[in-house]
């Protein structure tokens, strides 16, 4: 089991451990998930996703913003939502 926060940018991140999420929390929710992730993002199609929001998501911060993000990944929006 994984760990999903907001941080105090509002950007989402999953860690394995329960205390670090609860300690960088901005909202002070922490959500018990089962989503794939690596070095703090959640992946999807084996790439990390930097989530900024439910329709707000890139694969490189400096990139363009996925297309219908949220239509395309669903369960990270939802995620979003929960820890907000």
């Amino acid at each position: 089991m994984k760990y999903a926060y907001l941080d105090k940018a509002g950007i989402l991140h999953i860690t394995e451990k329960e205390e670090t999420a609860k300690k960088y929390s901005v909202t002070g929710k922490v959500v018990a998930t089962e989503v794939e992730a690596a070095h703090g993002y959640p992946l999807a199609d084996g790439e990390e996703i930097i989530v900024y929001g439910p329709t707000e998501m890139k694969i490189d911060a400096k990139g363009p913003a996925i297309e219908d993000a949220e239509a395309k990944y669903p369960e990270l929006a939802a995620l979003y939502r929960e820890c907000e």
